[in-house]
């Protein structure tokens, strides 16, 4: 649902003029193995055909074309964030952003946000530190009006079985016990 929400985005977000480079919008997952193995074939089966103008599966890019204009989709990873600087972007999602370092948010990639005033989507799995701070104060509507916090379970995941879920709860317990 979440990756569904940024494609929203990213089409509905295009670089109208011809002239000017298309928008560019940015996954950033923890690793790259992430992005190569769990992002970059659900991105490729969700986006509707009739606007990608062109695949780079060696670059991990999909240059889209739809109604509201030209956009670019490039998967990085927060694992090198030298590879992350550069021109400003018009969405990002961010997937374990819990496990970036904190700079990699603060420093590079919330301000390439700013001159074009995106959206990012943050999502990770728990952890304490930053992120989940940053969590806290939005829920509490601390971290402004642009903010907004959620949270789901395994329980909330209709593609998860219920038997796998007791399954893994019985081999917890039985650590757990030990």
């Amino acid at each position: 649902a979440a990756y569904c929400q940024v494609f929203n985005i990213i089409l509905t977000d295009g670089e109208k003029d011809p002239r000017a480079k298309p928008a560019a919008h940015w996954h950033v997952s923890k690793t790259m193995d992430l992005v190569r193995d769990e992002f970059w074939p659900e991105l490729l089966r969700i986006l509707p055909e009739k606007y990608i103008v062109k695949i780079d599966n060696v670059r991990l890019k999909v240059y889209l074309r739809s109604p509201n204009g030209r956009s670019i989709i490039s998967c990085k990873s927060a694992d090198k964030p030298a590879n992350l600087r550069g021109r400003g972007i018009r969405s990002l999602s961010g997937d374990e952003v819990a496990f970036w370092r904190m700079s990699i948010w603060d420093n590079v990639l919330r301000p390439m946000l700013g001159d074009s005033r995106g959206k990012a989507l943050l999502c990770s799995s728990h952890k304490t530190g930053w992120f989940s701070s940053l969590h806290k104060q939005a829920k509490e509507g601390k971290a402004g009006p642009d903010w907004a916090a959620f949270m789901a379970t395994i329980y909330d995941n209709p593609h998860f079985p219920p038997e796998e879920i007791e399954r893994r709860r019985n081999l917890m317990a039985g650590i757990n016990a030990r």
